[in-house]
């Protein structure tokens, strides 16, 4: 039976995965933000600002929250 990976004996993988999953979500975010297509809403730019600074490895990825057609007022 194979054991589960873990953090500590992955060899950098899931840091590796991490990166990959944060930079998807980085690059998701922007095209919402800038398409601002109808159904995208204050809540789920406040939901993936806040998945964004949970997963950042340094705690300031740049979150704008310019004001677009799409998005209601919270």
């Amino acid at each position: 039976m194979r054991r589960r990976t873990t953090a500590n004996n992955d060899g950098g993988h899931l840091g590796k995965n991490q990166e990959k999953l944060v930079t998807a979500l980085q690059t998701l975010f922007k095209l919402l933000e800038e398409y601002a297509p109808g159904w995208y809403t204050q809540e789920h730019h406040d939901l993936a600002s806040e998945a964004l600074r949970s997963v950042s490895a340094s705690g300031s990825t740049p979150l704008s929250r310019p004001r677009s057609k799409g998005r209601t007022a919270a």
